[in-house]
């Protein structure tokens, strides 16, 4: 009986972290709230979308055209198959939540944090301060950066007593490609404590712990990458592959001014209040240094590395979405959570530096709460609170709400054999994701984009048009006032308005 209290109490802890993961992502994950539905996020429908679409013999980069790593859209399959969207991306998303804060306590546990469990509604309101959408690859990003540092952890505690576990360099490398096939700027912090550990490993001259580390990244490295080549080859998809994931991406990142990355680090609260979280933690960081010592010193250097090697990276990066700030979030928060710790050979507690510590924290989160769009978070959050309570008043928290219903509507308007040659022009598509209607052609979303970064894709737009036009349209504006690749008169001629009274979309059918 002794034995089964411990097992009861850890089954409770862990019911209540998973708790606390689900009403963070129901009431902060708005982009795929299965309530919100209305404030479903456009990359996250575009996702589901392509998943979905798996399910029928659909391919990536074949059957669609955008720039997001495979695991991001197998993701996205497994949602698909999980629950109708968004529940399931919600499910998922609630589990790496709970994933990482699961890994968070262990990595509180290895720094010896006294009572550390304050530390994980911390992180998830820097989280949320740092703009949280839910869904996106950034998202998907974060429990797998938070594994490294655990594993950068072990690696430090073990390596300075001169052992090594062959596991480290293979889970690195299962982390780093699964990152950077979901987008691959996401991967560069992992990538940046596979190298540090490599370094350290080279500096103190550990010859056969190198090539063992070498061989075991390469080994996890294999498991992940030559299934997904394979996969690819074998669908015909590889160039495809490599034209939008490697050179549109490259495209697409160069299609804005660089001096927009000012403009969202200090004119844009959410950037600014991140950029204060930097400021904190590399302040954290040294402060852990000077009550560790030179004994722990490769963690500080280490941080400091991984910090700012993410940071230089994003400042380069020319598109300015506040999403992209995420990558940057748990390096910056384990720099910050440096300062609490209490390695082993560290000098006893003292009132002066707890005292410090304190203030520091209060500092931050005040900082946090005074940089960061908190009007933002607040109308949204009084919003959500308010939809999702009428909801539950009038019994109608899990039936269709009115955007589900018009999409309903207008879906219904098209014949069911004719629902293989649907198109969305410059429209939401969200209209695909609640309809479970497949595009007809592979351009089905960004079309103004993609057109303008190629010729080669402006080409293909023309075409859709030209030999094998789409039965019937989707529009989120009138046909008139749109016209990509000069093709405006035309398209307008051949189709006539079948639909325009939803508030939403207007349906089009071919003449």
């Amino acid at each position: 009986m002794m034995n089964r209290k411990p097992f009861y109490r850890q089954a409770l802890h862990y019911f209540f972290l998973g708790m606390i993961a689900l009403l963070f992502a129901a009431i902060f994950h708005f982009c795929i709230s299965p309530v919100m539905t209305q404030e479903t996020e456009f990359d996250v429908s575009c996702f589901h979308v392509i998943g979905n679409a798996m399910r029928f013999g659909n391919m990536p980069y074949l059957n669609f055209i955008d720039n997001k790593g495979p695991v991001q859209y197998v993701i996205y399959l497994l949602a698909s198959l999980i629950g109708p969207f968004p529940w399931g991306v919600f499910i998922i998303s609630t589990l790496l939540d709970f994933c990482m804060l699961v890994m968070l306590e262990q990595i509180c546990r290895r720094l010896k944090i006294p009572h550390a469990f304050w530390i994980l509604p911390l992180f998830l309101f820097f989280y949320t301060c740092v703009c949280s959408n839910g869904g996106l690859t950034e998202d998907f990003s974060l429990p797998l950066t938070m594994a490294a540092f655990l594993i950068y952890l072990d690696f430090d505690e073990r390596f300075r007593q001169r052992e090594m576990r062959l596991l480290t360099g293979f889970l690195l490398g299962l982390l780093f490609w699964l990152c950077a096939f979901t987008r691959i700027n996401n991967a560069l912090p992992i990538g940046l404590i596979t190298a540090s550990i490599g370094v350290q490993l080279l500096v103190k001259k550990e010859w056969k712990k190198t090539a063992a580390y070498i061989g075991s990244f390469a080994t996890g490295t294999l498991l992940i990458v030559v299934p997904i080549v394979l996969w690819l080859l074998q669908k015909g998809a590889w160039q495809e592959f490599l034209n939008q994931f490697l050179i549109n991406n490259f495209k697409y990142a160069a299609a804005e001014d660089a001096i927009s990355k000012v403009d969202l680090f200090f004119h844009n609260r959410f950037g600014f209040a991140l950029f204060f979280l930097v400021i904190e933690s590399i302040l954290g960081a040294y402060l852990f240094y000077r009550r560790s010592g030179k004994a722990r010193g490769s963690i500080l250097i280490t941080t400091l590395v991984v910090l700012l090697g993410t940071g230089l990276s994003f400042i380069s990066m020319t598109q300015s979405f506040p999403h992209y700030l995420l990558v940057i979030l748990i390096p910056a928060f384990f720099g910050f959570v440096l300062q609490y710790a209490y390695p082993d050979d560290a000098p006893e507690k003292n009132k002066k530096r707890r005292l410090f510590v304190i203030f520091t924290t209060v500092f931050c989160c005040v900082g946090m709460i005074f940089t960061f769009s908190g009007k933002v978070k607040v109308e949204d959050g009084l919003y959500y609170v308010k939809t999702v309570s009428h909801r539950i008043l009038d019994g109608e928290l899990f039936q269709e709400t009115e955007y589900e219903q018009t999409i309903d509507r207008l879906a219904d308007r098209i014949p069911l054999e004719e629902q293989n040659s649907v198109y969305s022009l410059n429209a939401d598509p969200r209209f695909y994701a609640y309809s479970g209607i497949i595009p007809c052609k592979r351009m089905f979303v960004c079309q103004a984009l993609f057109t303008d970064i190629s010729k080669e894709y402006a080409d293909e737009f023309v075409s859709y048009f030209a030999i094998d036009p789409p039965k019937w349209l989707v529009t989120e504006e009138p046909l008139e006032t749109i016209d990509l690749c000069g093709t405006g008169a035309a398209i307008t001629a051949a189709y006539r308005l079948v639909d325009d009274t939803t508030g939403y979309y207007y349906l089009y059918e071919r003449r």
